[in-house]
């Protein structure tokens, strides 16, 4: 609003003209262009108001100017025919923001996952950020390849752009790892940022796409004799590796081998070693001498976490390795016969054998 003055009152009817001048303020982005003549009569008033619209927005910008000029005066003289007019900015620098992102990684070669770099509001001044990485569960260059905080990348609105993006390179691989995620984080160039923090942070989220297939394999060996025992050795295996030392848990269970008359029985875990593809599981076999059948024990599997179950069962076949040892007996010798099997058998036979 301008006030126009006369002064004093005029004897006759007096008019001016006046129109509005750009400065560093334009129409009709700033605001709406105005003119007019303006009419004073001996009846008054001594002032009058031009009202000239100024444009809102929120544009971060500095300070504008404009004027006002008389001219054309009619009756009168003009005195002072400019007043200048000031519209101050009231929008803030804007502070940029940035979502969390996620990207399934894949077995193998790369994926990018892209962050967008939003400002609220614009600006009429360039604006230049730093961005960079932090590594958190993900780490640089294993799941990705990061940007070094020392060494950020500067990215640069130019006026009146409220986006931008970063792209960042996320590794395939087959390890059996979880989700795992990092940190992209925005702020000024060569500065902390508000209260010594950062502008912007967001999540990057990694999803790991690999599960494991646990499998055990089956075990066939001679028990062993003259006491002791005789190590049956399974293996466990997995279809991919972990990333981190896995325990599987494995438990025994009978079968025509019982424990712990056969076999020691265990119920516990094997431990498959970050990054390895199998690991080995030593039962213990009792090497006894008596005549017996072969027997069989199981070992089952249970699964662990992103991982199932393929083959689970581990069946060990105890092969009987004793050998009877002939003896020789005249015809007819009944009773000495019977003795020698008595003596021979006493104890050690567990199936049922054929005497010729």
């Amino acid at each position: 609003v301008v006030t126009l003055s006369s002064a004093p009152l005029p004897q006759t009817t007096v008019t001016v003209d006046y129109a509005t001048l750009a400065g560093s303020a334009l129409s009709p982005d700033d605001f709406a262009a105005t003119s007019g003549t303006l009419t004073f009569t001996p009846a008054g008033p001594l002032s009058q108001t031009v009202s000239v619209p100024v444009v809102r927005d929120d544009l971060d910008e500095n300070d504008e100017g404009l004027s006002l000029q008389l001219s054309n005066a009619v009756g009168a003289n003009i005195v002072d025919g400019g007043a200048a007019g000031t519209i101050i900015d009231d929008d803030l620098p804007p502070i940029p923001q940035v979502a969390d992102q996620s990207i399934i990684e894949g077995d193998s070669g790369s994926q990018t996952m892209v962050f967008t770099i939003v400002l609220p509001n614009p600006s009429s001044f360039t604006l230049n950020f730093a961005v960079w990485t932090v590594d958190g569960t993900a780490t640089s260059p294993a799941d990705y390849t990061g940007i070094p905080a020392a060494t950020p990348q500067i990215i640069s609105f130019a006026p009146r752009q409220t986006t931008q993006t970063v792209s960042i390179t996320v590794l395939g691989d087959v390890l059996v790892e979880g989700n795992e995620a990092f940190s992209l984080v925005v702020d000024f160039v060569g500065d902390d940022g508000p209260a010594g923090g950062p502008l912007a942070t967001a999540s990057g989220g990694i999803t790991d796409d690999d599960t494991a297939v646990l499998s055990i394999d089956d075990v066939t060996a001679a028990e062993g004799n003259g006491g002791g025992l005789t190590p049956f050795v399974f293996t466990v295996s997995t279809s991919k590796p972990f990333a981190v030392a896995t325990a599987v848990p494995i438990q025994t269970f009978p079968g025509t081998a019982v424990e712990p008359d056969d076999y020691l029985g265990q119920a516990g875990t094997v431990t498959l070693p970050a990054m390895a593809l199998s690991a080995p599981l030593t039962i213990q076999v009792v090497a006894d001498g008596l005549f017996e059948a072969n027997e069989t024990f199981t070992i089952e599997l249970a699964p662990v976490p992103l991982s199932t179950i393929g083959d689970g069962e581990g069946l060990g076949t105890i092969l009987d390795d004793e050998v009877a040892t002939p003896v020789p007996l005249a015809p007819g010798s009944l009773l000495l016969m019977w003795l020698a099997i008595s003596w021979l058998a006493r104890g050690r036979l567990r199936r049922l054998h054929t005497v010729n």
